[in-house]
């Protein structure tokens, strides 16, 4: 991976609960940040395929972030992306890979 290969800009938003006044509470998205990325279809066989055992739908691939966790998710091209796993893509850490589920 190399840093040119980042050539989407996405939004990341982070997930965060308010009271809604009557004893409950609200989930709201809130922008943190634009970012680089590289946004690429995730790639599954025929069998995963049929036995619908592959969730994924795409990878993202960004610059290592420290805060960058499950209660985040991604907007790109105007459609919203939920992280199902997050990884180091390489021994330095330089890059994290996140695989995510288009709504």
């Amino acid at each position: 991976m190399k840093i040119s290969d980042l050539n989407k800009k996405v939004m990341l938003q982070e997930n965060s609960m308010i009271a809604d006044g009557f004893g409950g509470f609200i989930t709201t998205w809130t922008n943190r940040e634009e970012i680089w990325a590289s946004v690429n279809p995730h790639k599954i066989n025929n069998q995963q395929k049929s036995e619908r055992l592959q969730k994924t739908t795409h990878k993202i691939v960004i610059r290592t972030r420290s805060e960058i966790s499950n209660k985040f998710r991604v907007i790109y091209d105007g459609k919203i992306y939920d992280f199902e796993s997050i990884r180091f893509t390489d021994p330095t850490n330089r890059f994290q890979e996140i695989n995510v589920i288009q709504r």
